[in-house]
């Protein structure tokens, strides 16, 4: 059974047990220091069928695996995440 998706624009930071879909816009890590592959996190872009988008960051032992598995251009369905406020300076 498909879960329905939950469009970006209504994600909050108190957004709970939700899923996405959404494209892969852009894709990037950052290492710790300049001659490690440890990154500090993968960042994304996402978008959804609407146009709308957010920016996700994977973080830990997951970096590694997300980094092999998800791919620019192409469309994945994200759940079982969290979501937080980003402190706007």
């Amino acid at each position: 059974m498909e879960h329905p998706h939950t469009p970006i624009r209504f994600i909050n930071d108190e957004s709970k047990s939700i899923s996405i879909r959404a494209r892969v816009n852009m894709l990037w890590h950052v290492p710790m220091d300049p001659y490690s592959m440890i990154s500090d996190g993968l960042h994304l872009i996402l978008m959804d069928h609407m146009g709308d988008t957010i920016e996700a960051t994977v973080k830990g032992p997951h970096v590694q695996f997300f980094l092999r598995t998800l791919h620019e251009g192409s469309v994945y369905e994200f759940s079982s995440f969290s979501v937080v406020k980003y402190p706007v300076t």
